[in-house]
């Protein structure tokens, strides 16, 4: 939620408008066009008070699209304005030139807003979907070195350490048959930190989860390889 400073500063423009319009203008006896123009220079401004919350955000991505919207609204507001300020000191008896003006001129940007939106959002959704396919390798990574700093047994240890960095430079990128073989190796790596917490290093159950993960990371590393 914005701080109450930022939300007065946001209202200043429309302190400041509504103060000079009702000063200037004889209200009692505008005609509609500048009741149109004055609604329309409002919604226009609104748009921009309502971009944070209607935009793309989180991390430095969210901003950026984000900003790219301002560049389309800030101008067109900016475009409104004076638009909307020449009906009003016109003051044309008929509404319908205002009207149609400004309605159009909504409408097309509305119009290539929603298409920078629709894009922005699927640039978005593509960049979650990364992240989600590199966190299944982020996360063993992780588990790989917590597991390290368990370990006492030096022969193990130097063999985890060989495994690791043969996780680490495997890619983090996850095809459709290493999704696969990321669940056993993630399975084996939490028991193998099983045995290892329970203080049991030297069983021949620990060693073999030792050499499976030793292969499953070799397999891992042929399919994100081959793209398999």
């Amino acid at each position: 939620m914005k701080n109450p400073f930022s939300i007065l500063l946001s209202l200043l423009f429309l302190v400041a408008f509504n103060g000079l319009f009702f000063w200037l203008v004889d209200t009692a006896n505008a005609p509609a066009s500048v009741w149109i123009s004055y609604a329309c220079i409002h919604l226009a401004y609104l748009t921009i008070l309502a971009l944070p919350y209607i935009g793309p955000s989180g991390g430095t991505d969210g901003w950026f699209l984000n900003a790219t919207l301002y560049t389309i609204v800030v101008p067109y507001f900016i475009f409104q304005l004076v638009v909307g300020v020449a009906f009003i000191i016109w003051k044309p008896e008929s509404y319908t030139i205002p009207l149609l003006v400004q309605v159009l001129m909504w409408v097309g940007f509305l119009a290539y807003f929603l298409a920078h939106a629709a894009s922005n959002k699927a640039i978005t959704d593509s960049q979650r979907e990364r992240q989600q396919a590199l966190q299944p390798a982020r996360d063993m990574v992780r588990d790989m070195k917590m597991l390290l700093a368990m370990v006492h047994d030096p022969e193990m240890k130097r063999t985890l350490n060989k495994h690791y960095d043969a996780l680490y430079y495997s890619g983090t990128r996850q095809t459709a048959t290493s999704a696969n073989i990321d669940e056993d190796l993630s399975d084996a790596i939490a028991s193998l930190r099983a045995h290892v917490r329970s203080g049991d290093e030297s069983s021949e159950q620990t060693k073999k989860l030792v050499t499976i993960i030793g292969n499953l990371i070799a397999e891992r590393k042929e399919a994100v390889k081959f793209g398999n």
